[in-house]
């Protein structure tokens, strides 16, 4: 894995002097173990180089093909290389490394784009064609390795920048620094911004499975070489049937673990104690024998304290036999806040950044690769929002009256802070059951309302009609399936899991150069996984992960099997309430810094601080405060206008 930067000028005269050795700078955290910077005509590439495959210094990038033409420079693990490199050496390719990364270059000489089908794994890239004058930006399927960029308008005519995170796009000086309204909008409704926006104007992300092509002096064009299908799920009536799915889906699983084990350097697991690590954990200790585990707890949890996942993590490893590196975290983990905020760069306040990015430290200092369970919830039905979003269409037939009777007083029971209750999960659905059609699924993790929006916003930064889950719902019209299940999980592959959980992972384990694989996110387990029948996985009593569980069924402890979604959650409500994170969380949201930006209101965000601060308050404002703090911080690292 590695950071990637670049600039496409009008013309060669044109190239800014080492503009694109200076974006790759600000990405050294992504890769500290070399640097490189290669211009060709109008083209700069740069890179900074994690070494995982082939560490030699022959595998630096960026990389040129046989006759010089074609440089590429890449983030990326090319899962199936060694078989494609086979066949391009027995069609007369001849390699100079043993990189994965030489693959690509060797494949898109010979197919052109159509290279980017016919590779496995996670990438973002950038390939500079001179003999057809155009530069190639490409992600992976499923929007694991980030891939941001601009058009600047400068002296003498537009030029494209690129880099593998946004800050690094802030050294080219003609960069322009717009807020993008409707992106802040989205971002106080789900703590993290939807591709293909970002919270400056003219900076893009690069969406999952799309292609860029730049040519100097025109607008690229941008569109996807992947879609994800969402066939209608196959028929699962019958024992044997079962057992068929069942079958493959560990062939399949085995597969994509095996794959992800390549790695010329020590590696280990992030385990959880759910059943999603768990399973990875097992398939890679069946493959590779014992291998470090890496698990993260909470300073002065209890034994039976939800928030602490330690326990459960300790009896997976004891079962599995491998050794267990703990983490542990305390109220100082909030200290963290701004090396969290400046690490996602493109702000994502999903505070279990704070854990992962320890956890990703903890991990740094003894090897350079994990496997990570992050994957399972989108592709199986493991989240409470999928029953819940089911439930909505049985729920939306009470007639209106009633629920609009019934929506007061389930508002007014007052949730206690800490893991999402039932009273709270309560509050949500019978908000969430009012937004039309099928953006009420999002709705369910919804961080502000409107009407509080409203009240933080100033009004002159509002965007005009933005309805951040009715685009979200719209978005949703793309699916072409009929099957309600289906179409929430494919939504959620498609929005939260690029968007959210995917930046949380890779953002906080390169900021200390490490590496996360994600084997449920092999695209051809995707692909088949989509066409399963529903109730194999949400299963019975719509636990989810039903072909999961029956996979691991006898290799995992009982315990695991039936361990119902938890998520790792800190006790935020707690932390911010008492001692160096109230003082974090006041310091952080003092007025005169949320007046500075122009655009929060500074009485709104102190009504809401106090709200949560105040004494016998029953009230959980603490997620809000956290997105917040996190905004200001990006706000101070990119001071937008």
């Amino acid at each position: 894995m590695c950071g990637i930067a670049g600039v496409l000028a009008p013309e060669p005269g044109l190239l800014p002097t080492g503009l694109a050795g200076r974006m790759a700078a600000r990405l050294a955290h992504r890769g500290p173990d070399g640097a490189g910077e290669v211009a060709s005509g109008p083209c700069a590439l740069a890179h900074r180089r994690l070494a995982i495959v082939d560490v030699s210094p022959a595998a630096a990038q960026p990389i040129a093909g046989e006759d010089g033409t074609v440089l590429l420079a890449a983030n990326a693990e090319i899962y199936d290389h060694a078989e494609l490199r086979r066949g391009l050496e027995a069609r007369g390719h001849r390699f100079r490394s043993r990189s994965d990364c030489e693959v690509v270059l060797h494949l898109y000489e010979e197919r052109g784009e159509e290279a980017l089908s016919a590779i496995g794994g996670m990438f973002a890239l950038a390939l500079w064609d001179a003999r057809r004058g155009r530069l190639i930006l490409a992600r992976d399927r499923l929007g694991k390795k980030p891939l941001f960029w601009a058009r600047v308008r400068a002296p003498g005519g537009e030029r494209v920048v690129f880099a593998s995170e946004v800050p690094a796009l802030l050294e080219d000086p003609d960069l322009p620094r717009t807020l993008d309204r409707e992106a802040l909008w989205d971002f106080l409704s789900l703590n993290y911004v939807l591709a293909p926006a970002t919270l400056l104007a003219s900076v893009r992300q690069l969406p999952p499975g799309h292609v860029a092509v730049c040519e100097p002096g025109r607008e690229p064009a941008v569109r996807p070489y992947w879609t994800l299908p969402a066939p209608e799920p196959r028929d699962g009536a019958g024992t044997a049937r079962v057992a068929t799915f069942v079958g493959e889906f560990r062939t399949r699983f085995r597969g994509a673990v095996e794959k992800r084990l390549m790695s010329d350097v020590p590696w280990g697991v992030f385990v959880s104690g759910g059943l999603d690590s768990a399973a990875v954990l097992a398939e890679a200790r069946a493959i590779a024998g014992p291998v470090p585990a890496f698990a993260c707890g909470i300073a002065g949890a209890t034994a039976h304290d939800s928030h602490d996942e330690r326990p459960a993590a300790r009896a997976v490893a004891r079962a599995l036999g491998v050794p267990l590196r703990e983490v542990e975290v305390g109220p100082e983990v909030l200290r963290r806040i701004p090396a969290v905020a400046r690490a996602a760069a493109e702000p994502t306040a999903d505070s279990s950044s704070l854990a992962v990015h320890a956890l990703s430290e903890r991990a740094a200092g003894e090897v350079k690769m994990v496997l990570s369970g992050d994957g399972a919830d989108e592709a199986l039905a493991g989240y409470s929002t999928y029953p819940a979003s089911l439930l909505a269409r049985l729920y939306r037939r009470v007639p209106a009256p009633v629920r609009r009777a019934v929506a007061p007083l389930v508002r007014a029971v007052r949730p206690r802070g800490g893991k999402l209750g039932l009273a709270e999960k309560a509050r949500r659905f019978v908000a969430g059951v009012e937004v039309p059609g099928e953006g009420s699924h999002f709705a369910w993790r919804a961080i502000f309302s409107d009407e509080e929006k409203a009240r933080l916003v100033r009004a002159g930064a509002r965007p005009d009609g933005r309805d951040t889950f009715r685009a979200l719902g719209e978005a949703m019209a793309a699916c072409p399936s009929r099957d309600p299940l289906t179409r929430l999980l494919w939504g959620d592959l498609r929005h939260y899991l690029p968007n959210d959980m995917l930046v949380k992972m890779d953002r906080m384990g390169m900021a200390h150069g490490l590496e996360v694989r994600t084997p449920y996110l092999d695209h051809a387990l995707v692909e088949w996984v989509m066409g399963v029948p529903p109730r194999l996985k949400l299963g019975r009593g719509w636990r989810g992960k039903e072909l999961l569980r029956r996979a691991f069924s006898g290799r995992l402890p009982a315990s695991t099997l039936r361990r119902k979604k938890a998520g790792f959650s800190l006790p935020l409500a707690r932390w911010f309430r008492e001692g160096e994170g109230r003082r974090i969380a006041t310091e952080g949201l003092d007025p005169a810094r949320v007046a500075r930006t122009g655009v929060l209101d500074a009485a709104g965000v102190s009504h809401l601080l106090a709200s949560h601060l105040r004494r016998g308050s029953r009230a959980d404002e603490s997620h809000k405060i956290y997105g917040l703090l996190v905004l200001l911080e990006w706000w101070e690292l990119v001071r937008p206008t």
